[in-house]
């Protein structure tokens, strides 16, 4: 079978990924693609930039971002108090195909908020009121507002870890800790048992993304201060009024569906599979996907040109990508979300451990 070409960019990805199996498109993995050597991320950017120095024109906020996720709030509210007196097979539906595309859309517009894409200085006669830090740590709080769980906060802080450490161990959650992939990937782990596990985890997958940091990280990063408070107590504010005023447990119940459901098998939350996860017949650490899902996702599928400049906002990626198109067009892309569910689910060759590991470089301030 012909080998896919591989650009400079990759090869000490596949080196990592030879170390450990001699035919990477028949073997189930069962250790991580370890390497010292650092994320091709940070030299792609000051590349990109010394060739092109006007990419610096696309690092600003997108102020439409906050409308749009505003308005996803107040809808989501609305069929919230529309499904509380519907019988449960509509709710449910309703929850999947509108809510959940809904709560993932917010999940992403949290994501631009926690690079802080969503406003600048708020400023009142010249004078500045609130800090862009701040003003979009508010964004992200009260677009959390609808999900019933308080998250905004966390997530910032162990995202942002995810883009300056990428890859590395017991400090980007967005990788397995060595425990949790033995169990799920492990090599005494049987081809049905490892498909079951897998399945576990892609409907679970909030879950396991929630509960990883206080499991793999020190507890000095679990960060409870006045931010946090806030996101909280206005979280459980607003669950406790839906309740009261909304329709019951049942609109609650709407709302928390749509946000499990968002994480789960739907088509959207294939994105979570689909950016680090290692194809064995195209070896990268990260990958772009340039389908119609974008749409409902702030273009999170443009992964490389986002890992690349974490301060281009959403509706500037495709311009990033349209700059250099001799970059990105020539590195390996994930052509469908839910078809890569499919194949994590269902190829033995996927596994856990299908990731790259570097050692934990240093502190976090």
């Amino acid at each position: 079978q012909p080998q896919p070409q591989i650009t400079p960019a990759h090869c000490s990805i596949v080196q990592a990924m030879c170390k450990s199996s001699s035919r990477m498109d028949a073997v189930r993995r069962t250790a991580f693609a370890e390497t010292s050597e650092p994320t091709v991320h940070f030299e792609r950017r000051k590349t990109i930039t010394k060739a092109h120095p006007e990419v610096k024109e696309l690092c600003k906020p997108e102020p439409l971002t906050k409308y749009i996720a505003f308005a996803t709030v107040a809808m989501q509210f609305a069929i919230a108090n529309w499904a509380a007196t519907q019988p449960f097979w509509l709710l449910f539906a309703v929850a999947y195909v509108v809510g959940a595309t809904a709560h993932h859309s917010l999940f992403l517009a949290i994501h631009e908020f926690s690079h802080s894409l969503g406003s600048g200085a708020v400023k009142v006669n010249g004078k500045t009121l609130l800090s862009a830090s701040s003003a979009n740590k508010l964004l992200g709080i009260f677009s959390n507002v609808s999900i019933t769980i308080p998250y905004f906060v966390a997530f910032q802080r162990y995202h942002l870890l995810h883009h300056s450490h990428i890859g590395e161990e017991h400090m980007d959650t967005d990788i397995c800790g060595r425990g949790e992939a033995g169990v799920l990937s492990g090599p005494n782990v049987s081809s049905w048992r490892h498909r079951l596990n897998k399945l576990f985890m892609a409907t679970f997958h909030l879950a396991f993304y929630a509960l990883r940091p206080c499991l793999t990280m020190s507890s000095k990063l679990l960060q409870l201060d006045s931010w946090w408070m806030f996101n909280t107590s206005l979280v459980i504010a607003s669950d406790i009024l839906v309740y009261s005023y909304l329709g019951g447990a049942r609109a609650l119940l709407y709302l928390f569906l749509s946000t499990a459901l968002a994480g789960s098998l739907h088509p959207c939350a294939g994105h979570f599979l689909a950016e680090h996860y290692v194809l064995p017949e195209a070896p990268a650490e990260t990958y772009s996907y340039y389908g119609w899902l974008n749409i409902f996702s702030y273009n999170v599928g443009y992964h490389n040109e986002h890992h690349d400049f974490p301060q281009v906002a959403w509706t500037s990626l495709p311009k990033l990508k349209a700059l250099v198109p001799e970059v990105y067009d020539t590195l390996p892309q994930c052509p469908s979300w839910p078809g890569m569910i499919y194949r994590y689910v269902m190829s033995d060759e996927l596994s856990a451990y299908n990731r790259v590991l570097r050692p934990t470089s240093g502190k976090v301030q």
